[in-house]
C-alpha cells in the first residue's frame, strides 16, 4: 500500500487542527481512507502506474488513443441560417479498446458517435449536424468534447467556419 510514516504524520498533524470542527474532521478522515482505499484498489487491479514527481499516475501505454483524422475540420463559408451534415473520423491509436460514453459541444452542434467499441488500430466516424442559425457573422471555432475511457478522459475536437451574409 502507498503510505508510509511521513504521509499518517502529516494527515494526523493535519486533523488535530480541526479538532473543534468533529464534522469537518470526520470528512478529511473519509476522504483519506477514500485515498488509502483507491491507492490499494489500483494496485490490486493490475493498473501499471507511472512515478511523476512522487504522484502516481496510470501508465497511457495501456489506454486507447483517440487520433483525428483532421487537427481541425474546416467547413470553410457559410450563410447564417444554414444547416450542415459532415462526419469527423478519428482512429483508436491506442493499445486498448475505445469506449465513447458521450460527445458534447454547443447547442448548435448534434452529434451521433458510435456507441460499439473501436479496437486499437480501427476507424469510426461522428455524425455531426451544424446549425448555424443564430450565431453572428464572422469566423467561428467551436469545440467538441469526447468523453471516453481514454487518458486525459476528455478529448477535444474543433470545427471552424465562417458566417458570411446571404447574397441579396
Amino acid at each position: 500500500m502507498f503510505l508510509n510514516f511521513r504521509t499518517f504524520e502529516c494527515g494526523v498533524a493535519f486533523l488535530c487542527c480541526f479538532e473543534n470542527l468533529p464534522f469537518m474532521k470526520f470528512s478529511i478522515i473519509i476522504a483519506f481512507v477514500v485515498f488509502l482505499f483507491n491507492q490499494s484498489n489500483a494496485q490490486h487491479q493490475n493498473i501499471q502506474l507511472v512515478s511523476n514527481d512522487s504522484i502516481l499516475l496510470p501508465n497511457k501505454d495501456t489506454y486507447p488513443v483517440l487520433k483525428w483524422e483532421f487537427d481541425t475540420f474546416d467547413i470553410g463559408d457559410i450563410h447564417p441560417g444554414d444547416v450542415l451534415e459532415f462526419e469527423l473520423g478519428f482512429e483508436n491509436v491506442g493499445k486498448a479498446d475505445l469506449e465513447i460514453e458521450v460527445a458534447t459541444a454547443c447547442k448548435c452542434i448534434h452529434m451521433d458517435w458510435p456507441r460499439e467499441v473501436v479496437p486499437p488500430g480501427y476507424q469510426s466516424k461522428i455524425l455531426v449536424v451544424f446549425d448555424s442559425k443564430g450565431i453572428e457573422l464572422g469566423k467561428h471555432m467551436k469545440t467538441i468534447d469526447i468523453v471516453s475511457n481514454t487518458n486525459p478522459i476528455v478529448v477535444e475536437g474543433f470545427v471552424k467556419m465562417n458566417i458570411i451574409p446571404k447574397p441579396e
